[in-house]
């Protein structure tokens, strides 16, 4: 913030013929792309690959590389969110697209965008094999986070985390799911811009 005297060129003083002051604040907006677009579309994708370990833990594979920005970071607290459980649970492998797809360059601010949406979708899909093995032992509209699973209407009735992975494991569930993203695609004229 920042103090501006308002001049009223009339009497030639402050605002409104004194030498008062006005306390302001300045607003500015901008619009601003994310993604590659254009001539890049065809490396304008991403994947994600979530994989729930008998101890409850969960790996995130990506396919865009951490140069510094934080993106690993993202990805935990993004996978933590979307599941609802415990940051500590979560962690992310080194970048190896053996596991997932080449997910493009880390350029033109996508790596949240393109790393989290395919997270968010795994975890997603994740969470809803959670909730329905939890919906055998507990009724009503169920919740899953910060490691426990309850009923809506009755928050007292809660499974944690833990025991509904145990019994997906000792049933032989598939605990893994992926992501995909592609942003829209826009029009864009080279010769404009």
């Amino acid at each position: 913030r920042q103090e501006i005297a308002v001049y009223n060129k009339t009497a030639g003083t402050g605002f409104l013929g004194g030498p008062r002051h006005r306390k302001g604040m300045g607003l500015s907006t901008i619009i601003y792309g994310c993604n590659v677009h254009a001539g890049g579309r065809r490396i304008d994708r991403s994947g994600a690959y979530l994989m729930m370990h008998q101890d409850g833990s969960v790996s995130v594979s990506v396919g865009l590389t951490d140069m510094g920005q934080g993106l690993i970071m993202m990805a935990a607290q993004m996978a933590a969110e979307a599941l609802g459980i415990p940051l500590e649970k979560i962690s992310v492998n080194p970048i190896d697209t053996h596991l997932v797809p080449d997910s493009g360059p880390t350029v033109a601010s996508r790596g949240t965008i393109m790393t989290g949406r395919p997270i968010m979708e795994a975890a997603k899909k994740l969470r809803a094999k959670i909730l329905k093995a939890a919906a055998r032992k507990l009724s009503g509209k169920l919740e899953l986070s910060n490691g426990w699973i309850y009923a809506r209407t009755d928050p007292k009735k809660k499974l944690s985390y833990q025991e509904i992975v145990n019994d997906l494991y000792a049933a032989g569930g598939q605990l893994v799911e992926v992501g995909w993203y592609c942003p829209p695609r826009r029009a864009y004229n080279f010769d404009t811009g």
